[in-house]
């Protein structure tokens, strides 16, 4: 079973964006912008946890900043979608992941062009595996932490360096062979390449 649940989950998150956005409104002004988004795709090198070593996926994500000031400047929200390993397993040692998660991130002010953030998500994962030469998968909740910076290239194109580490609860949950209730934790990082949309902006 591959991860279906992500184009609802995308689709869902998009038109909240286009909700948030039409809805920044000053009624002093004649114009109101509306928040900034960025959409980001690249390739992630990551460890999954199942004693093979790291591999290369895809991850894609998209950003918005939040409309507040302060010491909470810098809050944003985002939504990800990746998949560690890009190749159907064919045996036990071989896995595929999957995982569609959003959250809240923070980014600092810049450092020399460089711009730091974190981020905390909660989404869904789904690992597929082939023991005994038959394919199998389990999903789970899955919770995310991590961090990185991006640095601006050319115009409204950035570039980012993100890692993270998942926490998969209770994943092995067939003794002997594995401790019952024992988590899978796929950590690794990412490189990437964004694009900064211009904020939606309408008359009134």
């Amino acid at each position: 079973m591959r991860l279906r649940f992500f184009p609802q989950i995308l689709a869902a998150f998009v038109c909240s964006l286009a909700v948030a956005a039409y809805s920044q409104v000053s009624p002093a002004a004649s114009e109101s912008s509306g928040l900034p988004i960025t959409v980001g795709v690249g390739a992630n090198y990551m460890n999954r946890s199942f004693d093979d070593g790291s591999v290369l996926g895809e991850t894609l994500w998209i950003d918005m900043g939040l409309p507040v000031s302060g010491r909470l400047r810098g809050l944003g929200l985002e939504i990800e979608g990746e998949q560690i390993g890009t190749t159907k397993p064919t045996n036990y040692n071989q896995q595929r992941e999957q995982v569609a998660a959003g959250g809240v991130t923070y980014s600092f002010y810049n450092f020399r062009r460089f711009q730091p953030h974190v981020k905390f998500m909660e989404g869904f994962g789904n690992a597929e595996y082939a023991p005994d030469n038959h394919p199998f998968n389990q999903t789970r909740t899955v919770t995310i932490a991590g961090g990185g910076f991006t640095y601006p290239l050319a115009g409204r194109l950035s570039a980012r360096v993100d890692y993270e580490y998942q926490w998969w609860p209770n994943f092995w949950v067939k003794p002997p062979t594995y401790t019952t209730g024992a988590a899978l934790t796929p950590s690794g990082v990412s490189f990437g390449i964004a694009y900064q949309i211009s904020p939606f902006r309408r008359h009134f």
